[in-house]
């Protein structure tokens, strides 16, 4: 009656057992048979098989995704960590654990915090908060004091898990260092062993018992349930992450490509899947320009240790170049037999352009030292000569014609303590000294100054109403010099160079690159 089999509708011969029988169908599994028929036949036991047999295969499923799972994110440098919705620690990472200088078990258990500011804990606290199931992942960066390393910034990528009643019931967060704009690995762990206690527990129970099958189909389900949570898990995690992540076959084949691979690389997971790695993730050397293997396929014929950080440049589909950082690692399952390659990998095209751009800086810095240097002891040079020059004026008549020549020796010695000063300014990186001047009288003598003893001359037109103007007195003298020199250049055999100033008024809407207003035009 228990399994629906009517004693008259029974095969004839079919013998009806009153104890139980043991019948052996899987190894390490019992099943009792309540009835044997004449031929032989197992009465009753249909759908418990069934059942126990599905049971058995979404364990291995687990197992193999658990397994996949853990192969993918142990590779992270990201720190991983989950709190109940108390804030205790209930898992965090390897590189969590590095980056505080602290333990697991000095962490677990405890609502540990870093060291960081009554305001920016405030900060978290009000963040997190702000997590419904509606809008349940956030993003907040906040500095933290480290010993011996002074002030560093974590990005953290938060997850707030709720129930079935919209209650919090863990956080996950995902952080980075981005103090030096370095993308970190990210770990997740699950605890393998509580679930595969959970099945052997359930497992027995259907040996001792055939009334108990209901619940050995529930935790079926339950273990269905945890795998679609653990795969979510998984994509949550891979979202969450800033980094390129691929895994492959031991064929080199792609298996997944996450949301940052799909935009570095041009291409949909749909597309990739199945196809060489090296079509998807296609790279060349960054010195000569030529194709290169992608050194986590030769993982295949070494011992498996981890790759060290490669840089190469990846060529998307629609040819946009970026300079990629890349590190792999072999997947393994439970027997320690390889079954893939994880590759995960960075942009750092900008990270590369702050380094060139950091070594221009200082080779500027070195440069403007040298000028600083140069100009001081060529300033004092010229004080020497200049207190020689007034000197000599001082014992000598003014009508006599060697006076004449110590004067304009004077402004030439004016002229460069004023480009020594200049080199001084660039040294220091300070902005022009402007003061209000009489424009006239530096172009007239500017321009004069670089004609003496050449074939051409000067032909000046300038307004008698000229506005005074805001300069560096010394800047725009040398600008003017260097346009009469190249005009005077321009001509070997000698010539006029018309030199003209006026006042002008810009209105809004000129094409010229300047702000409205009163200018000199020369």
């Amino acid at each position: 009656s228990r399994f629906g089999i009517s004693v008259e509708n029974l095969p004839p011969g079919s013998i009806v057992i009153n104890q139980p029988v043991p019948v052996r169908v899987l190894p390490e599994s019992v099943i009792w048979a309540i009835g044997i028929s004449a031929t032989g036949l197992i009465l009753g036991l249909a759908a418990m098989v069934v059942a126990f047999l599905r049971l058995r295969r979404a364990r291995d499923a687990l197992d193999e995704s658990e397994r996949r799972y853990r192969a993918v994110v142990e590779d992270q440098t990201e720190l991983i960590c989950r709190t109940s919705h108390d804030g205790t620690h209930i898992f965090v990472n390897d590189a969590y654990c590095r980056f505080f200088g602290k333990t697991r078990p000095e962490i677990l258990g405890t609502k540990f915090i870093p060291a960081m500011t009554r305001e920016e804990k405030l900060k978290v606290r009000n963040h997190l908060a702000s997590l419904t199931p509606i809008h349940p992942i956030g993003s907040t960066t906040n500095p933290v004091e480290m010993p011996g390393q002074g002030l560093r910034w974590l990005k953290w990528n938060n997850h707030a898990i709720f129930d079935d009643k919209g209650n919090v019931s863990e956080y996950q967060s995902v952080g980075r260092d981005v103090t030096d704009v370095q993308l970190a690995e990210d770990e997740l762990r699950k605890y393998q062993e509580n679930l595969e206690d959970l099945i052997d527990t359930r497992t027995q129970e259907l040996v001792t018992s055939n009334a108990q099958l209901q619940e050995e189909v529930a935790e079926r389900t339950i273990a269905e349930d945890l795998l679609a949570e653990e795969k979510e898990r998984l994509a949550v995690t891979l979202r969450s992450i800033d980094e390129g992540v691929i895994t492959t076959a031991t064929s080199g084949r792609v298996l997944l490509v996450n949301r940052v691979a799909e935009r570095l690389t041009g291409t949909k997971q749909e597309y990739a899947a199945g196809f060489p790695v090296a079509r998807v993730l296609s790279l060349i050397d960054e010195k000569n320009r030529m194709p290169v293997e992608n050194p986590a396929l030769q993982l295949m014929n070494r011992d498996g240790s981890p790759v060290f950080p490669y840089r190469a440049v990846l060529v998307a589909k629609d040819g946009t170049e970026r300079i990629i950082e890349e590190s792999a690692s072999i997947m393994s399952d439970h027997e320690n037999r390889t079954i893939g390659i994880v590759i995960v990998f960075r942009d750092i095209t900008d990270r590369q352009k702050l380094e060139t751009e950091l070594a221009r800086t200082q080779k500027l810095e070195s440069l403007g030292l040298l000028a600083g240097g140069i100009a001081h002891d060529f300033n004092n040079i010229l004080t020497a000569i200049f207190g020689n020059i007034i000197l000599a004026r001082m014992h000598m008549a003014e009508d006599s014609p060697a006076f004449e020549r110590l004067a304009e020796a004077e402004n030439a010695m004016v002229r460069a303590k004023e480009l020594t000063q200049q080199l001084l300014t660039f040294s220091k990186g300070g902005a022009p000294v402007k003061e209000t001047a009489d424009i006239t009288g530096i172009i007239t003598d500017s321009a004069r100054f670089m004609l003496r003893g050449s074939q051409s001359r000067c032909e000046f037109a300038i307004d008698p109403a000229l506005w005074t103007v805001d300069v560096d007195v010394g800047q725009i003298s040398q600008v003017i010099n260097n346009i009469v020199s190249n005009a005077d250049h321009a001509m070997p055999g000698g010539g006029t160079i018309h030199v003209s100033a006026m006042n002008c008024t810009l209105q809004k809407g000129t094409p010229l690159p300047l702000t409205p207003g009163r200018y000199v035009k020369i």
